[in-house]
């Protein structure tokens, strides 16, 4: 008996109090997330379509800037960690 395909489980992980605009973007964009999901240990890892990590950044304020206009366009995961744990997931898509 199958109980869970896992769909469930990345769902609930990608619904969070995570923005990113604008997305399509143009190569820079913000990071929204709220205050009390940010502490000294929340951090952004950009991962291209291939899994390949391309940057990583600290969130140490509500609002975050990453210039990603030196990559080639295409989509793009942004992964929201607190220590060792996943809080977010997006899609981030860069057109010129």
């Amino acid at each position: 008996t199958i109980t869970s395909t896992g769909e469930t489980e990345f769902k609930s992980l990608a619904h969070s109090d995570v923005n990113v605009f604008p997305n399509p973007s143009k190569g820079i964009f913000t990071v929204e997330v709220s205050e009390k999901s940010i502490n000294q240990n929340t951090f952004a890892e950009i991962t291209d379509i291939q899994s390949r990590e391309i940057l990583k950044v600290s969130l140490n304020s509500t609002n975050t800037k990453i210039d990603l206009s030196g990559y080639e366009n295409g989509v793009y995961f942004l992964t929201i960690k607190k220590a060792d744990s996943i809080f977010a997931v997006k899609k981030i898509i860069l057109t010129r």
